[in-house]
């Protein structure tokens, strides 16, 4: 077998056995990893803000892929090593049909979380709740109340857009919206949810 020199984990039902503690024994697999010099890097549809804390109080390594990909961060500074933004333009008309179809929607950001107070339901609260417990959490939290407000906040600064109906059939309505936004991508997640992000692109050199 080759050597083995790069191990990617996820974090939420993976390394962790709640919203911030690793279990015991992936804690002692990452010291042993260490120790015959295999990298550890965590891969997680967090932002940095709920993820620096994890990542370093558990030695993982020293980069970091958060919100799906859309950003490479370097654990030791918490600076950007890649980072691809959604448009600006495709931000707005994304929200646009998200709220329109009643969905919740949470944008996310570095360090921020930006929520639509409006349709905030299930998924928001549970978000909230778990990240407000977070010790050492980076993580902000913004509210917003109308689309003007939520876009003004996130244009510049969205790395994924998190959708979530109480009916699951209603994703596929704003599914074949966003098909039509030809910088994004769609994920399916749990049944009634999805995950908007900007079109992949080689990860060659950090934007700011």
């Amino acid at each position: 077998m080759a050597d083995i020199k790069l191990i990617a984990t996820d974090l939420d039902g993976t390394f962790l056995i709640d919203v911030q503690n690793p279990h015991p024994d992936n804690l002692a697999a990452v010291a042993e990893c260490r120790k015959r010099g295999i990298h550890v890097c965590a891969c997680t549809g967090r932002t940095w803000g709920n993820t620096a804390p994890i990542v370093r109080k558990a030695g993982l390594d020293e980069f970091c892929c958060v919100c799906n990909g859309a950003s490479i961060i370097d654990v030791a500074t918490g600076k950007h090593r890649f980072r691809r933004r959604i448009e600006p333009a495709a931000v707005r008309e994304i929200l646009a049909n998200g709220i329109e179809s009643g969905a919740e929607v949470m944008v996310l950001g570095y360090t921020t979380l930006y929520i639509y107070r409006q349709n905030n339901g299930e998924m928001m609260r549970k978000y909230e709740s778990a990240f407000r417990a977070l010790d050492d959490s980076q993580l902000e939290l913004h509210f917003s109340d109308t689309l003007d407000e939520m876009h003004a906040a996130c244009a510049d600064a969205t790395e994924k857009i998190d959708f979530a109906l109480s009916v699951p059939e209603g994703i596929e309505d704003i599914w074949d919206k966003l098909n039509a936004i030809t910088q994004v991508e769609i994920t399916p997640s749990v049944p009634g949810t999805m995950e908007v992000s900007a079109k992949d692109r080689p990860h060659q050199t950090a934007t700011p």
